[in-house]
Parts: C-alpha cells; structure tokens; sequence
C-alpha cells in the first residue's frame, strides 16, 4: 500500500500542536556523585646524580645506563664528534669538553661519566688519568672515563689475556690496542669492524655481534672486551659468555662496575637522622 505523502505542515506540527510539545517525558538530571579520590601513597625517591659527557651521536649508553643503573638520575651533555676518527676525537677532547663543564657544573652531579672509550686511549694511560683527573677538578666531583673503567675492571677481575672487538678502523682500534697492553694485559686475539661513522657503529645489533662470532674459536683468555660506548655489547654479552665459557664485557658494563666504586654522598640531612 503506498505511503501518504507528509503534509506541508511537516512532522513537526499537527492538529494538537507541535509534536515537541506533545507528550514530553517529565525529566531531570540523574543524582550523581563525584567518586571520592585520595592520592596514592609515594614516596619520591633520592636517585643518584650522574653527569654524562658523550659523543653527540652516541645512542646506546643511555639507554644501557637507564637499564643497568636504575637507582640513577642521568643528566646528559653531548659532544660534537664528526666521526671516529683519531683526529676527530682529539678535536672532541680538547674543544668540546672544556665547554661542555660549565652546562654540568651548576648540576652538583655525585659522579660524572666521560663516555667514550677510544677518545680516552687515544692519550695512553698516564695521559688519560691526568685528563679525568683535571676534569673532576673542573666539575667538582669524581670522574669515571669509559676507558679507565675498562682499565679499572681489566685489574679488578685479574684479566692477563683479552681478546679485543672493536667496532673501529684500524688505526683507532691499534690505539685502544696499545694503551690495554700498556697496562700490562697481553691482548691474544683481535677483530675489528673497520666503522668510521658512530651512527653505523650504533646501529649494529646484538644479533649481528653474534653472528660475527659465529665461527670463532678463541684461544685460551680470561676474558673478551667489547669495546666502544655506542656499540650494544652488553646485549649480546651474556649469550658470548655462555657460548666462550669466559667473562665477557661492553665499555658500559665497565662503566657501571666503575660508577658503583665511587662512594654515594650522603644525602641532606642524613647527618641529622
């Protein structure tokens, strides 16, 4: 059966009135009540305060630092570094860093980091101690140097015999080479992946550091070192060591064994609990 057409009127009228009016439902607002809150109970923690120098395009040892020093509060300055080169980072080293202090100084960091390893062999031990030692001075606070923490754990574990993987060229890699041996570590095995570009270096995953371990067969050491801030070492280091039977371990796994040898400074108010 058709339909009639609607009237010129519209819906909205009829003979009664408009339909708006018509039988319209007696309403009001619902009863509501807002949920009581309270906020949760918290206690702020106390973190440490670290300093952190590091290449400006260095984007594993935050993110390691984060991971393995959670009780720490890292506050970053980065460095230009064009590539890793010799020259580049003896550029970094000397220009860069006496102007990156003052961003950190007014910060009162615990402890600050100095976050590259070859920049740091580049000068051979005694030059690298009287560096670290003349940048605490400058910020008023101990110094950790990603080299001198590999030093530092070389002596603490008793290492004699490494083998050395470097993401570097040659030339830099025979640097880092020549200051471990330096400290009297004999250095038995070597490799390196020949990468000027810290980006590239970055971007090299765990997977593929074991992959080019695949079809290794270390001779008989105490220990590997993988070297380079910016190198995710401490990722793959726990499967190599399983896999080679000795302690294997990453500049930022140095770092951290290092960080956690500075005595903590007691905190404010301490002395009246």
């Amino acid at each position: 059966m058709p339909v009639d057409p609607p009237t010129s009127d519209g819906p909205s009228s009829d003979r009664n009135g408009p339909a708006s009016d018509r039988n319209a439902p007696n309403w009001a607002a619902p009863s509501w009540t807002a949920p009581s809150w309270t906020a949760p109970s918290w206690t702020a923690p106390n973190p440490r305060r670290v300093g952190l120098l590091l290449p400006h395009t260095d984007t594993t040892l935050e993110w390691d630092l984060a991971r393995l020093l959670p009780d720490h509060s890292i506050h970053a300055h980065r460095l230009f570094l064009r590539d890793v080169s010799i020259d580049a980072e003896i550029a970094m080293v000397e220009e860069e860093t006496p102007s990156a202090v003052r961003y950190l100084t007014e910060l009162e960091p615990e402890v600050t980091i100095f976050g590259c390893t070859s920049a740091g062999a580049l000068y051979g031990i005694e030059g690298e101690r009287r560096f670290s030692e003349n940048l605490a001075s400058d910020l008023g606070c101990p110094v950790v140097s990603a080299f001198g923490s590999v030093l530092a754990f070389l002596a603490r574990h008793n290492v004699a015999r490494l083998a050395l993987f470097t993401p570097y060229t040659i030339d830099v890699h025979n640097k880092v080479a020549t200051s471990v041996e330096e400290s009297g570590t004999e250095i038995v095995w070597n490799a390196a992946l020949g990468l000027r570009l810290d980006t590239d270096i970055g971007r090299v995953s765990p997977a593929e550091l074991l992959e080019r371990f695949r079809d290794v067969a270390l001779p008989e050491c105490d220990a590997v070192f993988l070297s380079c801030t910016n190198l995710r070492g401490s990722e793959a280091a726990s499967e190599l060591q399983q896999r080679f039977g000795v302690r294997v371990f990453s500049s930022n796994m140095a770092i951290v064994e290092a960080v956690a040898q500075v005595p903590r400074r007691p905190s404010p108010g301490s002395a009246l609990l």
